[in-house]
């Protein structure tokens, strides 16, 4: 399956909200409040969509950041039929691409998560996570 990565400021609430569910990410979201998803899309500065070759969204890198100083990665979700085939850590490195200024990532991990994040350099304490971006390079 090729995988194609692209910044999507107006990615669609319908979208989200499919992705938010094939990833499980669902379960700690208002799935059923499309004004308040609305908001959170339009909210965020960074939006990296991962797409399968027929166009359906497969993963999603969502994140608030200064641009400068520090990058906050809200949403990090990878479909459940496609994961563990590395389409969850190319996002990241949209993201450093997207805002290559940036000195810190953090985010704060799902629980089983934790071992992918580890692998890819982050520390932290329990689930609150931080990396320097060039690491991801």
């Amino acid at each position: 399956m090729a995988v194609t990565y692209a910044l999507e400021p107006n990615l669609s609430v319908s979208e989200f909200v499919h992705i938010l569910k094939s990833s499980g990410l669902g379960a700690q979201r208002p799935i059923h409040d499309l004004p308040h998803l609305e908001r959170v899309l339009r909210g965020s500065d960074i939006v990296v969509v991962a797409r399968n070759d027929s166009g359906g969204i497969v993963g999603i890198a969502r994140c608030i950041t200064d641009f400068a100083a520090c990058c906050y990665c809200a949403d990090l979700g990878v479909a459940e039929s496609v994961k563990r085939q590395g389409i969850g850590r190319r996002p990241l490195k949209e993201v450093r691409h997207a805002a290559p200024e940036v000195m810190t990532l953090h985010l704060f991990a799902a629980e089983d998560a934790v071992g992918f994040y580890n692998a890819l350099g982050f520390r932290g304490s329990g689930n609150a996570m931080t990396i320097a971006p060039q690491k991801l390079d």
